[in-house]
């Protein structure tokens, strides 16, 4: 009965209003007096009467709906891409270069070593004073014997435009696989890489692969001061990588800081079964700071790590009897574990807005819906 005398109300209230608008300039001002005081005697009327228990229930349903729903959306919906961290120790890592990749000046001087090896290379340039043995390949060159200082370390990608052969754009990759303390393999992708080298002792440079009796042929260079330089430039060819193996004296390491790159992977492939390879993971410890989410997650040894389209930079490498990575961009996915388990740690917007920077907008966010809806109450009268 209420409810149909609101309504009665209200279609008397309307029609009367529309009439007093019809005949404001023509009717008789007495009249549009009474009529208006009618008016207003309806507008009590209406505001005297309960409001129907469905519309007092529509605005905290709206509320509640809309709240599910974006709760809903916010748990659901990851924030890509998504900002990272990661401070780890590893024993291998590939990066796809965005830049050349030069080695800082360590700390304690230049990186010593012994019995290098270059091979794999499309085309090999090698300065040096001191005699070649052996003739067998262009693209190979092996230090049989004598030490040697590293006097610069360098690799420089591909044009951007550079076609890989398969008619996809080329990808500057580089490889470091640590399998032992201060014996660091690199494979290099379409990329060139320059080596500068001090040699002393009795030094054999070869073409060929060195042999258990290569004591023989050796040229005495007598020290480090009188050292002999050797200036390599290797260029890998666009389906095989080039290899750079070499040994570190005990304390020496590279350096290499600000490394702009677009990917990072921390696997390797291992040997099954005949004709068959395993991917294992080259983490031994590592902490990953979410920074959207405000979260960190330490990875324990054998951890697979997985930063899907990951742009930014490795702020410092160092590859000695160890290697350290610290690294920091953004990725469009964050995922731990097993291929076919794995665990995503991207952060969702819920987790984002959570977060103590964001709620400063998270509660801004609410009172605009708040008194947005709010303003639609009124319209709807009550």
């Amino acid at each position: 009965m209420k409810g149909s005398a609101r309504a009665r109300l209200q279609k008397r209230f309307k029609a009367l209003l529309e009439s007093m608008v019809e005949e404001a300039t023509s009717g008789d001002p007495r009249e549009l007096e009474a009529r208006h005081k009618r008016l207003e005697i309806y507008r009590e009327l209406l505001e005297q009467l309960p409001v129907p228990w469905y519309r007092r229930l529509l605005l905290p349903l709206v509320i509640a709906m809309l709240s599910i729903v974006g709760a809903g959306f916010a748990w659901t919906i990851r924030k890509t891409p998504t900002r990272i961290v990661l401070t780890s120790e590893v024993s291998g890592v590939r990066m796809d270069l965005k830049a050349p990749l030069k080695d800082a000046l360590p700390e304690r001087g230049r990186a010593t070593g012994q019995l290098l090896s270059v091979s794999g290379s499309e085309a090999l340039r090698a300065e040096t004073g001191l005699p070649l043995a052996g003739a067998s390949s262009a693209g190979t060159l092996h230090l049989c014997q004598g030490q040697f200082i590293l006097e610069g370390l360098q690799v420089v990608p591909a044009a951007p435009d550079a076609d890989a052969g398969d008619g996809r754009p080329a990808v500057s990759s580089v490889e470091v696989q640590l399998h032992q303390a201060g014996l660091p393999r690199w494979f290099i992708w379409r990329s060139t890489l320059t080596l500068g080298l001090g040699l002393w002792g009795p030094v054999l440079l070869s073409r060929e692969r060195c042999k258990e009796n290569a004591s023989a042929g050796g040229v005495e260079v007598i020290d480090k001061p009188l050292a002999e330089s050797l200036e390599l430039a290797a260029t890998g060819s666009p389906r095989n990588p080039t290899q750079l193996d070499f040994s570190l004296d005990a304390g020496s390491e590279l350096v290499f800081r600000d490394l702009e790159v677009k990917g990072l992977a921390f696997v390797r492939e291992v040997p099954g079964e005949p004709g068959t390879h395993t991917v294992v993971s080259t983490v031994r410890r590592a902490e990953l700071f979410l920074a959207d989410s405000g979260q960190t997650v330490v990875l324990p040894e054998g951890a697979r790590l997985r930063l899907l389209e990951f742009n930014g930079r490795v702020s410092e490498l160092r590859i000695g009897g160890t290697m350290l990575l610290r690294a920091e961009g953004r990725a469009s996915g964050v995922w731990v574990g097993p291929e076919d388990f794995a665990q995503e740690l991207t952060p969702t917007y819920l987790e984002y807005f959570y977060n103590a920077r964001q709620r400063e907008l998270l509660w801004g966010a609410a009172a605009f819906v708040w008194g947005v809806l709010w303003s639609v109450k009124r319209w709807l009268g009550g």
